[in-house]
């Protein structure tokens, strides 16, 4: 039995998704966004638009791009956000004590 907990841990630990927010400095309290946030390649050209934090998601083996992207807007919106501008595409590595992990950030931003 505990030969299978050791060769299922990782492999539970793997599956999981983390998200992290970090927020901007001068930035207020704002409700969390209902409706669908945009996925940005750049900040918009005009400057109506107030950067909220950064998010980061990290997924395992089981997360594609899309599964990330997801959760990237997933917890933009929680913190008042309706945009992303993604400033680190999809990374991935490897660590036998982690497995492999795939990464992917961007800024949370409220376009007014």
């Amino acid at each position: 039995m505990k030969q299978l907990i050791v060769v299922l841990l990782p492999l539970l630990l793997m599956a999981c998704a983390n998200s992290e927010f970090s927020p901007s400095v001068n930035r207020g309290s704002y409700s969390p966004y209902q409706g669908d946030v945009n996925v940005l390649s750049q900040f918009p050209s005009t400057n109506t638009y107030i950067k909220l934090g950064t998010v980061t998601v990290t997924g395992g083996i089981t997360h594609n791009q899309e599964s990330l992207i997801h959760q990237l807007k997933l917890k933009a919106a929680a913190h008042g956000a309706n945009a992303v501008v993604i400033n680190h595409k999809l990374s991935g590595d490897f660590s036998f004590s982690k497995g492999y992990r795939s990464t992917i950030s961007g800024i949370a931003i409220l376009i007014e």
